[in-house]
C-alpha cells in the first residue's frame, strides 16, 4: 500500500514539476537553441544543472544533448551526445508514455534524424498519440507549437496536416 501511494505521489510530482510559465520558458529556450550553438550550450548547462527527475525535465535534458550533437563538428562528439539524448528521451517516454509533449519531442527528432542513426522507428506510434490527444491539449503554447510544426512538416500528407489546424479563439 505504501509503495502504491509513493508511486502515485512520484507520478503526480513528475507530471506537475513545472507550471505552464516554466514550461513555456523552457520551450522558448529550447527553440532558441535549435539554430544557435551558444544558446544550445547555455540550454545544455541549464538542463544538466537541474536536479528535477520529472519526465518532462528528462525529455528536455535529452533535447539539450541532441542540440549539442547538432552543433558539434566532431563526429565522435555528435554521436556521443546524440546517443545520450536518445537514451534520455526513451527514458522520458517510458516514465510518461501518454505525455503529448514528450511524444512530440521524440517525433520531431525521429522524423529528422539521419537514417544511418537508426532512430526513426516510433514516428507512427508518436504521431498516433499526438493525434489522439490533440483535442485534450489545454496548453495553448504547446498546441500552437505542435500545430506549426505539423503543418509545415514534409513528413505528413495534406489530410494528416488538416488535423492540426490552429483553432481560432
Amino acid at each position: 500500500m505504501i509503495k502504491q501511494i509513493s508511486l502515485i505521489a512520484l507520478l503526480f510530482i513528475s507530471c506537475f514539476a513545472y507550471n505552464n510559465d516554466d514550461l513555456k520558458a523552457l520551450r522558448e529556450l529550447y527553440y532558441a537553441s535549435v539554430e544557435n550553438s551558444s544558446k544550445a550550450d547555455g540550454f545544455y548547462k541549464k538542463m544538466n544543472e537541474s536536479s528535477s527527475t520529472s519526465s518532462i525535465t528528462i525529455a528536455y535534458k535529452a533535447m539539450s544533448n541532441i542540440l549539442i550533437a547538432k552543433h558539434s563538428w566532431n563526429p565522435y562528439s555528435k554521436f556521443y551526445y546524440f546517443n545520450t539524448g536518445k537514451e534520455l528521451l526513451e527514458k522520458s517516454v517510458s516514465l510518461s508514455s501518454n505525455n503529448v509533449e514528450i511524444r512530440f519531442l521524440r517525433y520531431c527528432i525521429q522524423a529528422n534524424a539521419p537514417f544511418f542513426l537508426d532512430y526513426h522507428h516510433q514516428t507512427d506510434e508518436d504521431f498516433k498519440v499526438i493525434k489522439e490527444n490533440w483535442a485534450t491539449i489545454k496548453d495553448i503554447d504547446l498546441k500552437n507549437r505542435i500545430s506549426d510544426y505539423m503543418i509545415q512538416s514534409a513528413n505528413l500528407n495534406t489530410e494528416q496536416k488538416l488535423h492540426f489546424k490552429k483553432e481560432t479563439i
